[in-house]
């Protein structure tokens, strides 16, 4: 009787996952059997911004401006700014082409969303660069560099932009 008194009136001691019990007025504490439940968190729904119907969602370009200079050492042959459209597009074999390669940059090499967008942007003025250089084949500029290494830079002017095109 008198111990069910002393439990009643007493906190117990036990921490929590322990069991408390008593048995001839000492304290006995022993760990309590716990099953391991994984519980999942709720996952609540984002705000997502509705995309009207006129809107076609397989397509997504990206429009990365940038900065293309031309070098022959240190001198400037041409300087031009130019805006790359990146067309990332679920129908066609490039358009996937793009989205895989944004999923690995930005997954695996762990690059943010707009230094990807832009090595893929400078990465296609890099293969299309003698294209480039065709055009001004009989302009003055290069004709002082004939014989010599030109090199071509590309940087980062401004904000990329998003924007998905009207289905038809």
């Amino acid at each position: 009787m008198r111990l069910r008194a002393l439990s009643k009136k007493m906190a117990a001691p036990a921490r929590k996952g322990q069991k408390c019990t008593f048995r001839l007025y000492r304290v006995v504490l022993r760990a309590k059997r716990r099953d391991i439940i994984l519980l999942m968190p709720k996952q609540h729904a984002k705000n997502q911004q509705h995309i009207p119907e006129s809107i076609d969602k397989s397509v997504a370009i990206a429009d990365v401006p940038v900065k293309i200079t031309f070098l022959h050492g240190d001198e400037k042959l041409q300087e031009y700014e130019d805006i790359i459209d990146l067309t990332f597009d679920t129908k066609t074999a490039a358009g996937k082409e793009l989205g895989k390669r944004m999923a690995i940059l930005t997954m695996r090499e762990g690059l943010a969303t707009e230094e990807a967008l832009f090595k893929i942007a400078s990465d296609e003025i890099h293969t299309h660069a003698a294209a480039m250089l065709q055009t001004m084949t009989h302009t003055d500029i290069l004709k002082r560099a004939a014989g010599h290494e030109v090199h071509l830079r590309v940087l980062r002017n401004g904000d990329i932009t998003y924007r998905m095109p009207m289905k038809e």
